[in-house]
């Protein structure tokens, strides 16, 4: 049964806030909550466009207004499409017969689409009415409006509890050509357990520079203050921001290493993480000339660090103050380089058509700096999805299918590693939905079908194995959000049994020389390093030398066919993507053959074996931005 939680949701909020911070996440809460009791229900309706069509658009099986499905794609089943040739009296109408008489029903709602370009209106009114049967129909008033977005919903709360068997939805037309109606709700309040899920924990904006790395929360920029956080997390009045004293941050107060972002579900803490200003050597939450000074004679006097201080400047290899790190201060109150940076051309929504081209393809399309842009999303033989292939202006620029997120070298053992992930497979899918990531509505496409976005989010659970698939080693949730010429992606990551990993790669790129012959290498003190490699016909077959192999977590990319074309591949966790550079090619481009480099990320030690233990979590950010002519 489809649920309802915007009835206590303010008052749970509020809760929320009075709270102490608690140790443990949410498990599962009982609330009470609007549960929708016609579900399954048969119905009649005014005649749906698509009955008298021969040329039927969307594919109507006579379930759309009760299977529970609410409307999340413009032209998708879920809809019934009335239209203005088939309204009766002036109106369209919707009468529900419920399996038995429900007592207690408080609310009536049914859900409209807002698409006037293609002449789909909202109704100019919706009236309900209840009964024991048609012949005793009684209104019960008009329905007020929620919500301004594309799927808006048209809600009666009741004066009182009433028994209900049939209700009806009496539409009123604007001047449309269709109103497209999903799900009528007839709706009971009762106290149901609720289990937290994916949608209901922190989640970061496309173009944020937020990174969790463990129990923390890096890329928060110094001078920071609490209602600042809105530009790295969507806003959320279940969010609590605390000092390490457990008081509640104040929203001008700027932040500091050591406080702490919660997470609320229904009242109990979902998720907790304590921030970390990185640079921030005297923890006044600001990075300034004072900072560099002081961390410069920490290094010269070997000067012992709280961990506070550890978490904050120790940015080179976690533990101990190196040189780098009070030189990137130094670049950062220079103006020379941000310690923390937003992405290049940072585009948090951007106008695009998604759309399923197959049953192992998507393709994601936009118009960029005046030219055609698209992004394939593809589906290896093993089930899985991985990044598929950018075109500009019809050109082939990067990809091609190889990958793109990561790939482990693992065993059971600390002998006889294999590649496990990415294009090298052992993995095995669980499940994969896609999402408007600026409304948060999912998106069912059928083939053919596509949508109009601004924000595509996609959330795949995978499970990593070495040789045997009902034997996984690790959970993942990989997060992909695109908008425009920005890719953003995570990877979540739980062990689930011991295992030994040794070279692996967090990121990587693969790019025509063409367009990426050449790459800049940002390294953590703040110099920049280029490298150059071959042109198309020098065939290093695979065998080509790895370049670069340098401490940067950025590499910028460009190539002779067109200079202004620039690609910009970036990761976020200076331990998880990269161990602190403990593998010596660190990051490199590979010139790989006649046509293409690839950018390679790497982790962990290539000698000894790193013991990955049951219960340990790793969480890597990536990013990779297509600019023309910056």
């Amino acid at each position: 049964m489809y649920m309802n939680k915007k009835r206590l949701l303010p008052a749970l909020l509020a809760l929320a806030l009075l709270l102490p911070a608690l140790s443990a996440a949410a498990s599962a809460v009982e609330v009470e909550t609007y549960v929708n009791v016609a579900v399954g229900s048969p119905y009649t309706a005014t005649t749906p466009y698509t009955e008298p069509n021969p040329n039927a658009y969307v594919q109507i099986d006579g379930k759309e207004l009760t299977d529970g499905v609410k409307g999340s794609s413009l032209y998708g089943t879920e809809w019934h499409a009335f239209y203005n040739g088939a309204a009766e009296d002036g109106y369209y109408y919707i009468t529900v017969e419920l399996a038995e008489t429900a007592e207690k029903i408080e609310r009536l709602s049914i859900q409209c689409c807002d698409n006037s370009g293609a002449s789909v209106v909202l109704p100019e009114s919706v009236e309900f009415f209840i009964g024991a049967d048609e012949e005793s129909l009684v209104s019960v008033g008009l329905a007020e409006k929620e919500g301004n977005g594309t799927y808006v919903d048209y809600v009666l709360d009741l004066s009182e509890p009433s028994e209900v068997t049939v209700a009806r939805a009496r539409i009123k037309p604007a001047s449309g050509m269709f109103v497209f109606v999903s799900e009528f709700e007839v709706m009971t309040a009762e106290m149901v357990e609720l289990q937290p899920s994916e949608r209901d924990e922190l989640n970061f904006l496309c173009n944020s520079t937020a990174t969790v790395d463990g129990e923390y929360l890096r890329g928060i920029k110094h001078g920071t203050t609490a209602e600042g956080l809105a530009a790295y997390i969507n806003p959320d009045e279940s969010i609590v921001v605390r000092h390490a004293d457990g008081t509640v941050c104040g929203a001008d107060e700027t932040l500091v290493t050591g406080d702490v972002i919660e997470k609320y579900f229904y009242g109990s803490l979902l998720e907790s993480l304590t921030i970390v200003i990185e640079g921030d050597f005297d923890g006044n939450g600001n990075v300034t000339a004072l900072d560099y000074l002081q961390a410069k004679r920490a290094v010269i006097r070997k000067t012992e660090l709280t961990d506070m201080q550890k978490l904050s400047v120790c940015m080179a290899n976690g533990e101990k103050l190196m040189p780098s790190d009070y030189l990137r201060i130094k670049r950062d109150v220079l103006k020379l380089g941000a310690i923390v940076d937003k992405y290049r051309d940072p585009i948090g929504e951007y106008e695009m058509e998604f759309k399923r081209s197959s049953d192992v393809q998507y393709t994601l399309s936009c118009t960029y700096a005046g030219k055609p842009l698209t992004l394939t999303f593809d589906k290896k033989s093993w089930g899985t999805w991985n990044i598929g292939t950018w075109r500009y202006d019809g050109e082939a620029l990067a990809g091609g299918g190889t990958d793109w997120e990561y790939v482990n070298m693992v065993g059971d053992s600390d002998g006889g590693l294999d590649w496990s992930g990415g294009n090298h497979g052992r993995e095995t899918l669980v499940d994969i939905r896609f999402y408007d990531g600026s409304t948060g509505e999912e998106l069912v496409l059928a083939n053919g079908q596509s949508a109009e976005i601004r924000n595509l989010t996609i959330v795949e659970h995978t499970e990593l194995y070495t040789t045997d698939a009902s034997k996984p080693y690790a959970n993942v949730t990989r997060t992909y959000r695109v908008a425009g010429n920005t890719i953003t992606f995570e990877a979540d990551c739980e062990f689930i049994r011991d295992v030994y990993m040794g070279r692996s790669y967090t990121c990587m790129f693969p790019v025509s020389k063409q367009y990426g012959q050449f790459a800049e290498f940002y390294r953590l003190d703040g110099s920049v390093e280029k490298v150059e490699t071959t042109l198309e016909g020098v065939k290093p077959d695979y065998s080509g030398p790895f370049l670069g192999q340098t401490d940067a977590m950025r590499v910028v990319l460009y190539g002779p066919k067109n200079p202004d074309y620039k690609f910009d591949v970036q990761v976020y966790s200076l331990e998880d993507a990269s161990d602190f550079f403990s593998n010596g090619d660190k990051t490199f481009i590979w010139d790989m053959n006649s046509s293409h480099n690839k950018v390679y990320f790497s982790k962990f030690d290539t000698g000894a074996p790193t013991l990955m233990e049951a219960g340990r979590r790793t969480s890597n950010k990536s990013t990779w931005t297509f600019t023309v002519g910056e």
